[in-house]
C-alpha cells in the first residue's frame, strides 16, 4: 500500500487558494496462494480538491471549489464452474471518475448573528 498526500494554501490579500492532492495505490492480498481468488482489492484512488476564495469585506467571502475523483481497482474473483468448461476465473474491475463543483458565500449579518452559507454544486459523472 502506498498513500501520497500533500496540501498548500496561500493567503494573499483578500484572494485565498488551498489545494489538496491524495494518491493511493493498493496491492492485493492473498491468504490461500494455490487459489486465483484473492482476498484484497488493487489498484490506484487519486482525489483532488481545490478552493478559490475571495474576501469582499469583514463579513462576506465568495468561493468556487472542484474536486475530482478517480479510481481503478480490480480482484480476482473465485472461480465460476461452467459445465463441459470447468472453472472460469473472473475479475472483479470497477473504473470511476467524477468531477464537482461548488460555487457559494458565507456572510454574517453581524457579531452575534451565525454565518449564512449558500452554495450551488454541480457534479459531472466521467
Amino acid at each position: 500500500m502506498r498513500d501520497l498526500a500533500a496540501n498548500a494554501s496561500v493567503i494573499r490579500g483578500d484572494w485565498s487558494v488551498s489545494a489538496s492532492a491524495n494518491l493511493r495505490q493498493r496491492e492485493d492480498f492473498d491468504l490461500d496462494k494455490p487459489s486465483f481468488e484473492i482476498e484484497g482489492v488493487a489498484g490506484d484512488k487519486t482525489n483532488l480538491d481545490l478552493r478559490l476564495g475571495h474576501t469582499i469585506n469583514a463579513h462576506t467571502q465568495l468561493f468556487f471549489a472542484p474536486r475530482y475523483y478517480h479510481e481503478d481497482i480490480y480482484r480476482n474473483m473465485a472461480p465460476v464452474f461452467t459445465p463441459g468448461v470447468g472453472n472460469i476465473n473472473t475479475v472483479k474491475r470497477e473504473e470511476a471518475e467524477r468531477f464537482h463543483a461548488t460555487l457559494g458565500g458565507r456572510t454574517s449579518l453581524g457579531t452575534e448573528q451565525p454565518d449564512t452559507y449558500l452554495a450551488a454544486s454541480r457534479s459531472l459523472a466521467g
